[in-house]
């Protein structure tokens, strides 16, 4: 089944459904530039967990501009469904539209609380799907794709309590510098032009 029709199926909000496209987008351009023979990427289970990262994202997330009524009422079927842990229902959604187990564990792999230590987590691995998979999630703002600093800033600007993620940004810093040393592509020159055209591969991507 195609990924838009899956979205459709799960009653994915649009912002939502963007925003994972965009990730993946983000992933596939660092995946098909990637230089280190001796670390190959397992791209696919990267795809998948980059699609899904955030499918249950509505339990947490209730601002809405638009159909407030509607996604309330989809927010309540999730929590029935699946349960009122967002990560949980997310995980659960994956099981039961066939994600792959590999991208499951990288879901897993990411959450972590609080963020400061899931950022050092990710610094520190050696698994860089992981990493792909984080730093293509922190680098795209609602908007679009942005720098780390450029998402930290949009963030603070909605919560003033991300103020003491300021170690955070210099530890996906880190690991910034540690999958552009595996790319043969700057990541600073990707453009919101060069995601737009990942849009179509992705919804039309098959699990």
């Amino acid at each position: 089944m195609q990924i838009a029709e899956i979205y459709n199926n799960l009653e994915i909000h649009p912002n939502l459904q963007e925003h994972m496209v965009w990730v993946a987008g983000l992933a596939k351009v660092i995946c098909d530039n990637w230089k280190d023979s001796d670390r190959p990427l397992n791209s696919e289970a990267l795809y998948q967990s980059c699609l899904f990262h955030d499918a249950a994202k509505l339990i947490k997330f209730k601002t809405f501009e638009q159909d407030t009524e509607h996604w309330e009422e989809v927010r309540q079927t999730y929590i029935k469904k699946y349960g009122g842990m967002e990560h949980d229902a997310t995980i659960a959604m994956c099981k039961v539209t066939g994600v792959s187990n590999a991208a499951i564990e990288l879901l897993n792999a990411k959450h972590i609380n609080p963020f400061v230590e899931r950022a050092r987590f990710i610094a520190n691995s050696d698994n860089f799907e992981l990493k792909i998979l984080a730093y293509c999630d922190s680098r795209i703002a609602p908007k679009g794709i942005t720098s780390l600093q450029g998402r930290y800033e949009e963030l603070l600007s909605r919560d003033d309590s991300k103020a003491e993620d300021k170690e955070s940004v210099k530890l996906f810093l880190e690991t910034e510098k540690q999958i552009q040393a595996r790319t043969c592509l700057n990541l600073a020159s990707i453009s919101q032009e060069t995601l737009a055209e990942q849009k179509e591969y992705f919804l039309k991507y098959e699990i």
